[in-house]
């Protein structure tokens, strides 16, 4: 599949709007925070904005913290909470905050049901502002560290078409024996596990607990019910891996899939954005990995993540071709989990 031509197009205010934040603002006082987005996909569900701020802290602590955390840690200034946009001038912003020492805001933007889709941070000292302080919002925070921890979410097709491709019945003892080995796998791993076909649910909340990993991925054996739902499945689970995304926890989507999806209420461009985030941007992808049983539920995949983005999605037509696909996935699972050096 061809890579689609992914501009970024910066989201700004309207000139006019920072000019007379400018003029209102003498040395600073009066203007506030720009938060901007550089994918309008990744904007469109945003509909409030939290902002948390901090003295003597730094965005690489505040962004190693989960957004509902944040105010739990020391040195909170205050909170604030807005509609999205949040108005540059608005007044309020910096009401109560010392305005000649550094502070770091944390910035999350949340959709109208309340999950988190984009955060961003900034470190500034009030009185040297002479324009808006921008915070760019981002699907994944911007962390100076190399992510040393796996997230991997498990998206596995529990549908009628699961039956028919995997007729031996062979994926779930298969991803048992290479993925989920309790002896390869890698310790201090976090696991999720998401389901689609005979029910469309967060099977297993994240946990380190490999054997309970084991044993609620036991349970779907021989399981074959419903529709491949596959967009809403993979929505689901890059929005729930995006919502708890953290510095030095890198996020890994790891989809089993039978067939193309049927079903689905969510689109696939739905499923795409979850995984390439602000188009143009490598930083912002989750890793995409995939064992695909027939070509279609290959097309379907692979397309999620076109080239550049970085993914590895492989073909299964035979069992053999489905264990060795398994430990290629494994092996990989492994050399994320190394830091990368320069």
């Amino acid at each position: 599949m061809p890579p689609r031509s992914t501009p970024r197009t910066p989201i700004r205010w309207d000139a006019r709007a920072l000019a007379l934040a400018s003029l209102l603002a003498g040395c600073g006082q009066g203007l506030g925070v720009s938060a901007t987005f550089t994918d309008d996909l990744v904007e469109a569900p945003a509909r409030s904005l939290s902002l948390t701020f901090l003295g003597s802290s730094s965005c690489d602590v505040v962004l190693a913290a989960l957004p509902a955390t944040v105010a739990m840690l020391p040195n909170v200034l205050a909170t604030r909470d807005y509609g999205y946009p949040l108005d540059p001038a608005q007044s309020d912003v910096f009401d109560d905050l010392p305005s000649d020492t550094s502070i770091t805001v944390d910035v999350v933007a949340r959709s109208t049901s309340g999950l988190v889709i984009a955060r961003g941070c900034r470190t500034f000292t009030i009185d040297a502002l002479e324009e808006p302080a921008e915070v760019p919002l981002r699907a994944l925070p911007e962390c100076a560290n190399t992510s040393t921890r796996l997230d991997v979410t498990l998206v596995l097709d529990t549908s009628v078409r699961m039956a028919l491709a995997d007729q031996e019945a062979a994926h779930i003892p298969e991803l048992l024996a290479a993925v989920l080995d309790p002896v390869g796998a890698i310790p201090d791993t976090l696991w999720s596990v998401i389901t689609y076909g005979h029910a469309d649910e967060v099977l297993l909340e994240p946990t380190t607990d490999l054997s309970a990993v084991r044993t609620a991925v036991n349970t779907l054996e021989n399981l074959a019910n419903g529709q491949p739902r596959l967009f809403d499945a993979m929505a689901k689970a890059t929005e729930r891996a995006r919502a708890r995304a953290v510095c030095g926890l890198r996020p890994v989507i790891f989809v089993v899939a039978s067939y193309r999806d049927e079903g689905s209420a969510r689109t696939f461009t739905d499923a795409q954005v979850g995984i390439i985030g602000a188009r143009g941007d490598a930083t912002d992808d989750l890793y995409l990995m995939a064992v695909t049983l027939t070509d279609e539920a290959y097309v379907d995949v692979d397309g999620m993540a076109p080239m550049p983005v970085e993914a590895l999605v492989m073909g299964a037509g035979t069992r053999a071709q489905m264990a060795q696909s398994f430990r290629d996935g494994r092996d990989k699972i492994i050399e994320l989990s190394r830091p990368k050096t320069n």
